[in-house]
C-alpha cells in the first residue's frame, strides 16, 4: 500500500550542502529534498546500480528443421524452435544489489515457419503462345509466427486476481480493476515486489502469410525476363503493439497501436542478359 508519510518525509526539503558544487546536476541548487541526500554518493547523479557490470543471462533452445523435396516440382520446409532467454540485468529496486531474474524482453519461445515452393506443371513441353502464357509459373509462400515479447509492467498497485489478458481485444486487453488506478494513491518512495515481466503476459504475436508469383520468359539464347508478383501479409493480419500500462491514463489496458504494414501488393519486371 502507498506509504503517505514515508512519501512526504522524504520529499521534505532542506538546505542543500552541494549547493554551487555541482554545476549542470539536478543537485546544485540551495536546497533538495532529503531522499536526494540519502543516496550512497549523491553527487554523482549521473552513477546508479545499472552502472554496474554484474549483469548476465543465458538462453536454450530446441530446434526442428523438416525439408522434402517432393516430384512435379514441389518443395517445402518446415522450421520450429522452442527457446528460453532469460537475464538478470538490472535492479528492482534501488540501493538493493539484488539483481532481478526475469524472461528477457527478446525472449520469443514459439518460432515456426513453413515455406513452400511450387513449379506448375502446366505448358511444359508445349511451344509458341501455349508456352508464353502457361509454361514456367512458380508459386512460394512463407507462412511465419512467433510469439510476441513480454509485456513490461510498471511499479503499479496490483489487487490480485485473474486479468483475463487477451492481447488482441485491443478496447480492453486485462480487467484493469485489478489494478489501484487513483492518482493520489500512486506508489512512490516503495521497495517493489511487483516483478516487471512475466512470461505468460506478451504483446500480441507475429502472425504473417508472403505470397510470391513469378513467371519466366525466355527471350533469346541469353536474354531472360521475370515477372514477378509479391503479396507482404497476404491474409491482412494485424500485428498490436502492447497495451497501455501506465494505471492513471485514460487509455489504460488498451492496445492503440498496430506495429506492421497492411497488406502490400508489388508487381515487377527483371531482365537479365
Amino acid at each position: 500500500m502507498r506509504d503517505a508519510a514515508t512519501i512526504n518525509a522524504l520529499a521534505a526539503v532542506v538546505p542543500n550542502p552541494f549547493a554551487g558544487l555541482l554545476p549542470g546536476t539536478s543537485i546544485n541548487g540551495t536546497t533538495t529534498a532529503i531522499s536526494n541526500l540519502l543516496k550512497p554518493f549523491p553527487e554523482f547523479t549521473g552513477v546508479t546500480e545499472n552502472n554496474m557490470n554484474n549483469g548476465g543471462s543465458y538462453f536454450h533452445e530446441l530446434g526442428i528443421r523438416l525439408s522434402r523435396r517432393m516430384t512435379h516440382g514441389l518443395l517445402m520446409s518446415v522450421n520450429y524452435g522452442h527457446s528460453r532467454l532469460m537475464e538478470s540485468v538490472s535492479y528492482l529496486n534501488g540501493g538493493s544489489l539484488a539483481l532481478e531474474k526475469r524472461v528477457s524482453v527478446g525472449d520469443r519461445p514459439n518460432n515456426f515457419s513453413i515455406s513452400g515452393l511450387y513449379q506448375l506443371p502446366f505448358g511444359k513441353g508445349t511451344t509458341g503462345v501455349t508456352k508464353i502464357v502457361a509454361a514456367d509459373w512458380a508459386i512460394s509462400t512463407l507462412y511465419t509466427f512467433h510469439t510476441g515479447a513480454p509485456v513490461a509492467w510498471g511499479n503499479m498497485l496490483y489487487l490480485g486476481g485473474d486479468l483475463q489478458y487477451d492481447p488482441r481485444n485491443v478496447n480492453h486487453a486485462f480487467d484493469t480493476t485489478r489494478f489501484n488506478t487513483v492518482s493520489a494513491q500512486q506508489l512512490s518512495q516503495n521497495y517493489r515486489t511487483f516483478p516487471t515481466q512475466f512470461n505468460n503476459l506478451r504483446t500480441d504475436g507475429t502472425n504473417n502469410l508472403n505470397i510470391s508469383v513469378t513467371k519466366e520468359f525466355s527471350l533469346w539464347e541469353k536474354m531472360h525476363l521475370q515477372f514477378r508478383a509479391d503479396s507482404f501479409n497476404a491474409a491482412n493480419h494485424a500485428l498490436f503493439g502492447a497495451p497501455n500500462v501506465t494505471p492513471t491514463s485514460t487509455t489504460f489496458g488498451v492496445v492503440t497501436t498496430q506495429t506492421n504494414t497492411p497488406r502490400v501488393i508489388q508487381g515487377a519486371l527483371r531482365l537479365t542478359f
